[in-house]
C-alpha cells in the first residue's frame, strides 16, 4: 500500500501531524505575532478554517479505514462508479439449488383454517400494537419478543405490506432482515426505504408481497456477530423464539422456502450465518456487504466462534439455500472472507455473486443494491414469485 493510498496508516499519521502542527501554529504563534489589524484577522481565520479542515480529513480518514466506505481515491472521486458490475456463479444455478425433496417443492401456503382469529386480525392482536387501520401504503410496527438475555433489549421491527390489513386469509413470505453495528432496525426504514422498495417491486410485478421481520441483533450496538455471547443469546433467540413468534402471530408461510435473510455489513454477515447454519429455518439469503466467518475484536470471540467459518459448514454440509451476495473489489477483509468462502460452495448450494468496482460498503451502494436483490430474489425464489401469490 502507497504512503498517499486512502486507507494507509501512513497517510492517516501524516494528517494526524499536521492537524495537531496547525492548532499549536494556531493557539500558540499566532496570537504572538500580530500584523496589521486587517492582517490579524485574515491570519485567525485561516488557521481556523485550516485546522478545521485537517481536523475533519482526520476524522474522516480514520473512521473511514474501519469503515471501508472508499477504498481508494478513485473511489472517493466517484470515477469507479461508472464501470459496471460483474456477475459470478457458484455451485448450482439459482433455478436449480433447492435439489433435495424437502427443498424442490413450491413452498405451499398455510391453509386458511390455520390461521388464528389473531393472525386473522392483527388489530385485535395485543402483541401487535400501535398498527394503523388507515396506513394504505403498509407500515412498520414496533414489538418485544422476549427471551433475548439480560443485556438486550428484545424489540423487532415488523413491515406489514399494504395488502395485509384487507387480506385475512392471505399468507405472506417473509424477510428477515438484519441491519449492520453500529445501527439498529430503523436503518431499514431510513435510509434504505426497504418496505417502500418491496411494496414498488410488488406494484412492477417483480416479486410477490411479502412480511419484513427486523430483529434488533445487535443491542445497544453491542456486537455479538448474532451469536449467544455473555447476557446476550442472539442465534438463540431469532431461531428459537423470534421465528415461532412470526409464525404464531402473523399471517407467515410455514415452508422454509417461503423465509429469506437479508442484511448489511455485519447484518450481511448474519443473514449468510442464519441461512448456512439453519436451512431447516430460512432457505435464501441476500448480503450486502457481509462476510462468511465472525469478526470479533481480539480477545471478545466467545467459545466456540471458530466453528462458524461458513465456508467450511457450506462444504461440509451442503446446505441447499439460494445466496446472493453484493459486494465490491475495494471491500478489504470482507471481501477477503468472501473469496475464501466462494471456491467451497457446491451444489446443491447455489452462490450468485454481484461485485462492483470500490467499495460496496456505503448507503448509496447499498439503496441501489437493494431493489436488484429484491428482483433477484422474486425472479430465482419460487415462493416469492408473483406468480405465486
Amino acid at each position: 500500500m502507497s504512503f498517499f493510498a486512502l486507507t494507509s496508516g501512513t497517510l492517516l499519521a501524516a494528517v494526524a501531524v499536521l492537524t495537531a502542527a496547525c492548532f499549536l501554529w494556531a493557539i500558540l504563534w499566532v496570537p504572538n505575532h500580530p500584523w496589521t489589524k486587517l492582517w490579524a484577522y485574515v491570519q485567525q481565520a485561516l488557521a481556523v478554517l485550516l485546522c478545521s479542515v485537517l481536523a475533519i480529513s482526520l476524522a474522516f480518514l480514520a473512521v473511514n479505514r474501519v469503515s471501508l466506505w472508499y477504498s481508494n481515491w478513485h473511489d472517493l472521486l466517484g470515477f469507479l462508479s461508472k464501470k459496471p458490475a460483474t456477475q459470478q456463479q457458484f455451485g448450482a444455478a439459482p433455478a436449480g439449488a433447492p435439489q433435495r425433496a424437502e427443498a424442490a417443492a413450491p413452498s405451499k401456503k398455510t391453509p386458511k383454517a390455520h390461521f388464528t382469529q389473531a393472525q386473522r386480525n392483527p388489530l385485535a392482536n395485543a402483541q401487535l400494537t400501535g398498527i394503523n387501520p388507515n396506513a394504505s401504503g403498509g407500515q412498520w410496527v414496533n414489538v418485544v419478543v422476549p427471551g433475548q438475555g439480560e443485556q438486550g433489549d428484545a424489540t423487532v421491527r415488523v413491515w406489514l405490506p399494504p395488502s395485509y390489513l384487507k387480506n385475512p386469509d392471505k399468507a405472506y413470505p417473509v424477510i428477515m432482515a438484519f441491519a449492520g453495528v453500529p445501527g439498529s432496525p430503523v436503518g431499514f426504514e431510513q435510509p434504505l426505504h426497504t418496505g417502500e422498495d418491496l411494496a414498488k417491486a410488488v406494484s412492477e410485478g417483480k416479486i410477490r408481497d411479502s412480511i419484513i421481520v427486523a430483529p434488533n441483533v445487535f443491542p445497544r450496538d453491542r456486537d455479538t456477530e448474532c451469536m449467544d455471547v455473555e447476557g446476550t443469546s442472539i442465534e438463540t433467540w431469532v431461531t428459537q423464539k423470534v421465528v415461532p413468534w412470526v409464525k404464531a402471530n402473523l399471517r407467515a408461510e410455514g415452508d422454509p422456502g417461503a423465509w429469506a435473510t437479508y442484511g448489511y455489513s455485519a447484518g450481511g454477515w448474519c443473514a449468510n450465518m442464519f441461512t448456512i447454519r439453519h436451512p431447516e429455518l430460512f432457505r435464501t439469503t441476500l448480503s450486502m456487504s457481509g462476510y462468511y466467518s465472525p469478526t470479533f475484536r481480539e480477545g471478545e470471540a466467545p467459545a466456540g466462534a471458530e466453528a462458524y467459518d461458513l465456508g467450511a459448514i457450506a462444504s461440509r454440509t451442503q446446505p441447499p439455500v439460494r445466496i446472493w451476495n453484493y459486494s465490491g473489489t475495494g471491500d478489504g477483509k470482507f471481501r477477503t472472507s468472501f473469496d475464501k468462502f466462494a471456491p467451497q460452495v457446491k451444489a446443491p448450494t447455489s452462490l450468485t455473486s454481484v461485485e462492483v468496482a470500490g467499495s460496496s460498503h456505503r448507503w448509496p451502494v447499498w439503496e441501489e443494491a437493494q431493489m436488484q436483490g429484491l428482483e433477484w430474489l422474486g425472479k430465482t425464489v419460487p415462493a416469492f414469485s408473483p406468480a405465486s401469490a
